[in-house]
């Protein structure tokens, strides 16, 4: 299947121009670091092998607390106590390196761009351990206009799928429909796209 095209993307009160989808979670973890002191300070608390564990993956890419949690548990088994893990994960936010509403932000933007729907980003945010909250309150969510993003997904897809479709060749109707749900879109934008 051919790439959306993000340039489409509707989002609103943002021209197409300022719609960047090559901007991912390392663009916008570099940008944060850059205003960053350039010496941190590691609590007594938080273990060495601990604390450059984090920062290695961080430093690959953006990660959720839930994500960082697994990974070190992974790592480390139970070599480290809940208190130091907590405590690894309180500083890190505190000095911005780690960040759920950075990441969810960017996870919003990059499935918009692919043509995901609310409901479909919701859950796989909330599978990253990023709670609906985090998420509805980030830029992308709020300027993304889910019933034009509908539009276009169903016009790349299923051009030639409207209303009257669904008596003329019931199963094609049905195709569009499931689609379209299966993407994310709640079944009152599906009415409206293609009609009930």
């Amino acid at each position: 299947s051919r790439k959306f095209d993000h340039k489409q993307l509707p989002m609103k009160n943002r021209s197409v121009g300022e719609i960047d989808v090559s901007e991912t979670v390392h663009d916008l973890h570099d940008q944060n670091q850059s205003q960053e002191p350039t010496q941190r300070e590691r609590p007594d608390e938080v273990p060495q092998r601990l604390y450059n564990a984090a920062i290695r993956y961080l430093g690959a890419r953006e990660h959720t607390v839930t994500e960082l949690r697994q990974k070190i548990a992974r790592k480390f088994g139970c070599e480290f106590s809940d208190s130091e893990v907590d405590a690894l994960l309180a500083e890190l936010q505190a000095q911005g390196l780690q960040s759920d509403a950075r990441y969810a932000d960017v996870a919003v933007r990059s499935r918009v761009a692919r043509g995901y729907g609310p409901y479909y980003i919701e859950q796989s945010l909330r599978a990253k351990g990023v709670a609906a909250e985090i998420v509805h309150e980030t830029e992308s969510w709020q300027s993304a206009d889910w019933l034009q993003l509908a539009l276009l997904v169903k016009e790349r897809k299923f051009p030639l799928v409207t209303g009257e479709t669904r008596y003329e060749d019931p199963k094609a109707w049905q195709k569009a429909v499931r689609s379209l749900q299966q993407k994310g879109f709640s079944s009152a934008i599906v009415a409206r796209v293609i009609g009930a």
